[in-house]
């Protein structure tokens, strides 16, 4: 669910507006709060242990330290866990500066960072992916968006400032003993809040928390209750989306999108195994700061936004500048696109680099790079295809580029094809389902060509009332510009080689065309049903969840419309690919599977195409965004995927 940031705004609906517990009369200092403190702890009461620990952070001049969080994610077999360190101070009435980095990325993939501050100027949050940084709204906003990451409203910024938030506010606490964390002994209590189940460590000699704990636990109550805090906060989350451009209709279809989203996790409560756990280390409080301890100084080439929200939305680009020619008279677009059928046909390899870029929204532009990928093909089914994972910005020395991290490979270099998805490698049942197959692998970067020099098979070129646009040069080639639709996408456009015939470029539309929209959409449905239905038991709910996500996807598709451009470079034919260039090495230790969905689907699992359908429906395996969506007839019926 790449492009879609329902999920990752469910943090602006999570404010828990809980009321400090009353008290008749509050302890003098701190050494009254520790004995009230040992105190409850003596009689197990952990509900007046937090109170004094809100006292406690509500009297704090300053808080500084260094810390870690880490984001453990279980499921279908595998554990995940993502480590962040990150350094904070808090100051009153209203000064902060909390950093982070995140070092478990992918290998090559740059290091993620960010930030939130507050200056003279305001509250400010910095993020290094999507790359920006601005001058946020409010502080919540800031610290959300700049703060550690997945840490919420749960943590010590909530607390010092606002004396609530997941830590304070635990519902029905209680104390499960006591253990010693980074050498200090401390209380341990739990309890929950709306979506988490959260535990607190607590020392019992400064009153401090030196590590709290939550697990997403969002079911049908929880829901019900973001809803309503939703639907209070209507005003507030229309006046962040205007800020950020978007009109009264959008704002209403991000609501909608937002409570779609939470009733999907609500309804597969159990299928996501995901804890965040936060240490603080070097803890040091009421220690002056001046103010020049509360800047951040924002790496150099990072460009300046309203809001980092931007980074969530499908913003438009500014509009693309092309230089189209006009058209000898006596060319035909129905008789350039034969020649072009005839030249792959009589082909007997090919191989090229090339780039997917994707633009999203109604402006157009240049978009953004998403993969890069190779292609080596020849006659007959000899093939070595390979991506890259998802692209990023990085800035060195204020220079952008993007950094594209391994992702994986197709082959079939003589003994059968192979695929390779950066961790394990397996044998595929037959060419065509392991091309159609790499199709969502990829995210796209595979889509067209590979299927139509092996089979011939036309989809690419076989456009509806194909027009010819006009000559434009692309990468150094003067090409063609011939468009028109299909039946899985509303536009369609390709650029073509006027010397080689060859094609240079291809771009197609998010959006069906109109009159295939509903049978499209049905098919998908279908797919997703299909894949719960044929998913192993012990992976069914999560499954399940995956495909509800793609159902939200798909409802909400309108809003992000856009396109999707491979761009081929350095086309090389016949003579000039050599056999070489078919072989992959599989790394080192590589383990062989049977299936590389053997934790999704039993090996038995077998696809049949949904009643009235004009083509195999898509595949939903793994995830399928619209933009690296194929057009149906590459893509083989759900549970025939390669094994």
């Amino acid at each position: 669910m790449r492009r879609y940031p329902g999920p990752s705004l469910l943090a602006c609906l999570l404010v828990v507006a809980t009321a400090l517990s009353a008290r008749t009369a509050e302890p003098d200092g701190v050494d009254d709060l520790l004995r009230e403190a040992t105190g409850a702890g003596q009689r197990g009461d952990a509900a007046a242990i937090l109170r004094d620990v809100r006292l406690r952070y509500r009297r704090l001049r300053s808080f500084s330290a260094t810390g870690e969080t880490v984001v453990l994610v279980k499921g279908l077999g595998q554990e995940v866990a993502t480590p962040t360190t990150f350094t904070m101070l808090l100051a009153r009435p209203n000064r902060y500066r909390i950093s982070w980095m995140q070092t478990a990325q992918a290998q090559g993939a740059p290091v993620l960072s960010g930030a939130a501050w507050r200056t003279a100027e305001g509250p400010h949050a910095y993020r290094s992916a999507p790359p920006g940084y601005a001058v946020e709204r409010n502080d919540g906003t800031a610290l959300g968006l700049g703060g550690v990451p997945s840490t919420g409203d749960a943590g010590i910024p909530s607390l010092f400032f606002k004396g609530k938030g997941g830590i304070a506010d635990i519902r029905t606490p209680t104390l499960e003993g006591s253990e010693p964390v980074e050498g200090a002994e401390c209380w341990i209590v739990s309890g929950s809040s709306i979506g988490n189940a959260i535990t607190v460590w607590i020392s019992q000699d400064s009153l401090l928390v030196l590590r709290h704990r939550s697990v997403l636990k969002l079911g049908p109550d929880d829901e019900k209750a973001l809803e309503e805090q939703a639907a209070k906060n209507r005003h507030k989350i229309d006046a962040m989306w205007s800020k950020l451009g978007l009109d009264a209709q959008h704002s209403a279809e991000m609501r909608s999108m937002m409570v779609d989203v939470m009733r999907a996790f609500a309804q597969h409560a159990g299928a996501v195994d995901m804890s965040t756990t936060v240490t603080y280390r070097n803890v040091i409080v009421d220690a002056a700061a001046a103010s020049a301890d509360f800047e951040f100084q924002v790496p150099a080439g990072i460009p300046r936004w309203d809001s980092l929200l931007q980074g969530l939305l499908p913003a438009s680009s500014p509009r693309e500048v092309r230089n189209i020619r006009p058209v000898p008279p006596g060319e035909d677009a129905n008789a350039i696109l034969a020649k072009v059928v005839a030249r792959y046909r009589d082909l007997q390899a090919i191989a090229a680099e090339g780039s997917l870029v994707e633009r999203v929204g109604t402006g157009g532009g240049e978009g953004t790079l998403r993969q890069t990928f190779t292609l080596a093909m020849r006659h007959p089914d000899r093939y070595r295809l390979t991506w890259s994972g998802t692209c990023s910005t990085s800035f060195d020395g204020g220079a952008s580029r993007a950094v594209c991290p391994p992702g994986g490979a197709l082959w079939n270099a003589g003994d059968g094809p192979y695929q390779y998805n950066g961790s394990a490698y397996a044998r595929q049942r037959d060419d065509f389902l392991a091309l159609a197959g790499a199709v969502g692998a990829s995210g796209g970067a595979t889509s067209g060509l590979p299927s139509f020099f092996r089979t011939g098979d036309r989809w690419i070129v076989e456009l509806v009332n194909p027009v010819l646009e006009g000559l434009e040069s692309i990468e150094g080639e003067d090409c063609w510009v011939i468009s028109g639709s299909s039946r899985t996408s509303a536009r369609r456009v390709l650029w073509i080689s006027r010397e080689r015939s060859l094609i240079v470029q291809h771009r197609w539309s998010q959006e069906p065309p109109p009159e295939h929209a509903a049978e499209m959409q049905r098919d998908e449905e279908w797919a997703l049903e299909r894949m719960k239905d044929t998913a192993r038991p012990e992976a069914r709910e999560q499954i399940g969840l995956v495909a509800d996500m793609q159902k939200v996807a798909a409802k909400h598709r309108g809003m992000f419309s856009g396109d999707t451009t491979l761009t081929y470079r350095n086309i090389r034919v016949d003579s000039a690919v050599s056999a070489s260039e078919l072989v992959f090495t599989v790394p080192d230790g590589t383990p062989l599977k049977a299936s590389l969905l053997e934790d999704w689907l039993p090996p038995e699992s077998s696809g049949t195409v949904p009643p009235g359908s004009a083509a195999p429906a898509r595949s939903a395996m793994p995830a399928v965004s619209p933009a690296a969506s194929a057009p149906a007839s590459e893509v083989p019926p759900l549970g025939s995927a390669p094994r």
